[in-house]
């Protein structure tokens, strides 16, 4: 579990993975064929010393910390559960076992790591168990040829399993405390390197990036919105918006807009972009990304303030933001947001101080071929305003081209003349490119946007679900009357879903995901002040209802059980159990443990009923002491004590059997007492 763990959060490959799976297949073989554990041939495969050579590879060959630290730790695992010179080595498994946990557990988000975590936790404490059982019966430093011949044709009973897992359910309660409790404060500190740009969301993208990234169905992002304090579920599509491209050279895009502004994200805090007053109808959009290395952060409409697990923020003259450094924890933004008109992108008001300079850029063309000239020409000769000019070009490429993510052929000729001329259909990039660079033909100021496209939504725990194919690109094009406005020239693809979730299975198991990041890996300090206002206010609440339950009016307490008939329905029926189980009116038991053989019950239940009345027996009497001590009985009494003693004394020491009819009398000689 603990190499599963690794695998799950990436350390290594699944390839590599597979192979340590065998090697822990053929261990287990070996030692249920008592083969090993074996006296190691040299002292160092069973030395502690052999941690030693961490830092001298590290500073001799400048390998990857992680990567070295968990092939030293799976090295000296494996090569303790082959050799052993004692018992006490079994200890050090456990314990290697558990810092490959941990250190899987520092770089996972997953879900799955909770799942497993749990599992792990049970099953080493039935490791743990067994591990002391050998202990007192071999002892600790047992050499292999004792130990593991110990509890040889043994078998652990139902009250291991059960106790252990009764110890995991309190350690789970503890550490439930200990987690809500300990105050939780980022320090930024994280395993792994810097992150490499996600190619489709990076300052150099190649045509094609984002189709690439269309191919996946993993999810990116859960959205949570709200507006004046309510749940909010905005209209369909929703464009997230992400890295804006304006220098085309035939082949890919770059972006060449310098940074403008850099904010400091305070944790708790967050960073204010632009003033604005929080009644006046803004969105709230908490976004929760799962597993999408990028420092990009993705915006609908105009976003006001920002804040989330990042220190510093950095944002363009295009308005992109992305965050300077490493996010903490669990990647989570949370963003106000001033929702424009759909298709507008930000207020014209921001704009109107960019200088003509920033505006040529986004005029910028490559070699261009004369085709593409005459086609942007031919499209806007009866076009008499600008608007009237891009919504030409829309209508163009939305009706005359089909939709496909298969990469083009090598034809020799430019990828957009190729798109355009001969293959006629494409993805969203070559559409979003082919309208960008018609538009700066016909002078108009137009740039590239990579994003995703929303419109998935889980109604179950009403957000917005955002997958990898949902990765879009479209075009924003700066009109003077109205600002930069969107663009989507990509007609509909016919393959694809609008939703991922076929069934209420699906949707729940998304929500417990949702809940897992946002209620274990975002738990903060923040967090922690909600849950103690809350209990305290709870806390008053019951003090107070409780002091004036004697004032309670009749009418309040019949609707009261009115309310809850179900909950007092249940209560009283399990009250009613307990009760037939107290007085012995039922022949089942609560308890993991099987249950004894008819004579040792019907005895020990006698005896019960007897000490209610104050008659015990000493643990020095035998049965027939017992009998001939009895205080003054009724008869009818004494005499079903002494035909339950003389059929315990027969079936428990003797060979005589009892036939069912007889147990029923028997029985009622128990009611009897």
């Amino acid at each position: 579990m603990a190499l599963y763990c690794l695998s799950l959060s990436q350390v290594f490959s699944p390839l590599a993975g597979f192979f340590l799976f065998c090697g822990l297949v053929t261990c287990l073989v070996l030692e249920v064929k008592k083969i090993i554990p074996l006296l190691p041939p040299w002292k160092i495969l069973s030395s502690s010393w052999g941690l030693l050579i961490l830092p001298l590879l590290y500073f001799s060959f400048d390998l990857p910390l992680l990567d070295l630290l968990v092939w030293i730790l799976i090295f000296l695992l494996f090569s303790r559960l082959v050799f052993k010179t004692e018992l006490n080595d079994t200890l050090f498994c456990y314990l290697i076992s558990l810092v490959c946990l941990l250190l899987g557990a520092m770089v996972t988000h997953d879900l799955a790591f909770g799942i497993l975590f749990l599992t792990f936790y049970l099953v080493l404490s039935w490791g743990l168990i067994t591990y002391n059982m050998m202990a007192e019966r071999a002892g600790r430093h047992s050499p292999p040829s004792v130990f593991k011949l110990c509890g040889e044709n043994e078998f652990p009973g139902g009250r291991l399993f059960g106790f252990s897992a009764g110890l995991m359910i309190v350690g789970l309660a503890l550490t439930t405390l200990i987690f809500t409790g300990f105050p939780r404060l980022g320090m930024g500190f994280s395993l792994s390197g810097p992150a490499s740009p996600i190619s489709g969301f990076s300052e150099s993208v190649r045509l094609g990036d984002v189709g690439r990234i269309k191919q996946n169905s993993a999810v990116v992002m859960r959205i949570e919105f709200e507006r004046e304090g309510k749940p909010y579920r905005p209209a369909n599509p929703v464009f997230w918006r992400g890295v804006v491209l304006d220098h085309f050279n035939g082949s890919s895009w770059f972006s060449t807009v310098k940074p403008k502004w850099k904010f400091s994200n305070q944790p708790g805090i967050g960073a204010q972009l632009f003033p604005f007053d929080p009644k006046s109808g803004v969105v709230r959009q908490k976004i929760y990304m799962d597993g999408f290395d990028s420092r990009v952060i993705f915006t609908q409409g105009l976003p006001l303030f920002v804040s989330g697990s990042f220190r510093n923020l950095q944002v363009n003259r295009s308005f992109s933001l992305k965050t300077l450094d490493r996010w903490d924890r669990s990647r989570m933004v949370t963003l106000i947001s001033d929702i424009s008109p759909s298709r507008t992108s930000h207020a014209r008001r921001i704009f109107d101080r960019n200088s003509n300079t920033l505006l040529k850029k986004f005029l910028q063309l490559p070699a261009m071929s004369p085709e593409i000239t005459q086609l942007a020409s031919n499209l806007t000769q009866t076009a008499t305003t600008q608007s009237a000019k891009a919504n030409k070009i829309l209508h163009h490429l939305r009706t005359g081209f089909g939709y496909t993510l298969e990469l083009p052929e090598d034809s020799g000729r430019s990828p957009l003349d190729h798109f355009l001329f001969t293959r006629k259909k494409g993805h969203c990039e070559y559409f979003a490119s082919s309208m960008v660079i018609m538009l700066r033909l016909e002078g108009i100021p137009a740039r590239l946007v990579n994003g995703f496209m929303g419109i998935e939504w889980n109604d179950l725990g009403q957000y917005m679900v955002v997958r990898q194919h949902h990765a879009h690109s479209w075009v924003e094009a700066y009109l003077p009357e109205k600002g930069w406005v969107v663009y989507d020239p990509t007609p509909a693809d016919p393959a694809f879903s609008l939703n991922s979730f076929d069934d209420p299975m699906s949707r729940a198991l998304d929500l417990l995901r949702l809940n897992w990041q946002k209620y274990i890996l975002g738990y903060s300090l923040n967090d922690q002040a909600v849950l103690l206002t809350h209990l305290q206010t709870t806390g008053k609440e019951t003090l107070e209802s409780i002091k004036g339950l004697g004032t309670l009016e009749a009418d309040t307490i019949k609707t009261f059980i009115i309310d809850n008939m179900g909950i007092l329905l249940v209560l009283i029926a399990l009250s009613i159990l307990l009760v037939l189980k107290r007085n012995n009116f039922l022949p089942w038991r609560f308890s993991i443990s099987p249950r004894p053989a008819f004579p040792v019950w019907l005895y020990r239940t006698m005896l019960k009923k007897l000490s209610v009345i104050g008659i015990r027996k000493q643990p020095c009497w035998t049965t027939r002491e017992f009998l001939q001590r009895l205080p003054d009985l009724p008869d009818d009494k004494r005499d079903a004590v002494q035909k339950i003693t003389d059929y315990y004394e027969k079936t428990r020491f003797g060979q005589f059997t009892v036939l069912e009819t007889e147990k029923k009398e028997l029985r009622n000689c128990l009611r009897k007492i």
